[in-house]
């Protein structure tokens, strides 16, 4: 392993914190555009990629007034501008306001979800990576999707494996012919 990082020029970002011009170029860039100066700038967005995240090197001289910020919030409203910061706040307060049922089986994991997520978004203000990392993302939001869906039971089963006695059962579940609806 410390071959392998001593030969790749990625793995040695570590050896930048001891340059000093570049440690303070950088805190400078990050610290000196405020959020709400971002926002009076672009209230709308500056255009995918100009919030700071990774794009392939022929897409780069593309991007106009590319502006980086260390906040992802701050990445999505340079990108997607209020309207979509808006839309993201949404939808973090809508799965942050969904229940857990304690009859669930799977509740102890998806409370472990759930916090794992909080402590994803409550962070997401120290560094850009959140929703741009693969296949971190994607297992975020699977995630929150797991968190909500609701529980599925199934038809003529109880939680604990047994049958259900005939009735129990929402009408729904129970074939017309036994509900007496229908002729065989």
């Amino acid at each position: 392993m410390a071959y392998f990082v001593a030969q790749n020029e990625r793995m040695q970002r570590f050896a930048e914190l001891q340059d000093l011009d570049y440690v303070s170029s950088r805190l400078n860039g990050s610290l000196n555009l405020g959020f709400f100066d971002v926002f009076m700038d672009y209230p709308l967005g500056n255009g995918m990629g100009a919030g700071g995240t990774s794009l392939p090197f022929f897409a780069q001289a593309f991007l106009t007034n590319p502006v980086v910020m260390e906040n992802e919030y701050a990445r999505i409203l340079l990108e997607q501008g209020l309207p979509g910061l808006m839309l993201f706040i949404a939808f973090i307060s809508w799965f942050f306001t969904r229940k857990i049922s304690k009859n669930d089986p799977d509740s102890f994991g998806k409370a472990l979800l759930w916090f794992l997520s909080a402590i994803t978004f409550s962070t997401a203000w120290i560094g850009i990576g959140m929703m741009s990392s693969v296949p971190g993302t994607a297992m975020l939001l699977l995630g929150i999707g797991y968190c909500v869906a609701p529980q599925v039971i199934t038809p003529g089963k109880s939680l604990s494996g047994e049958n259900y006695k005939f009735g129990a059962l929402p009408s729904a579940y129970i074939p017309a012919y036994q509900r007496g609806l229908a002729r065989v």
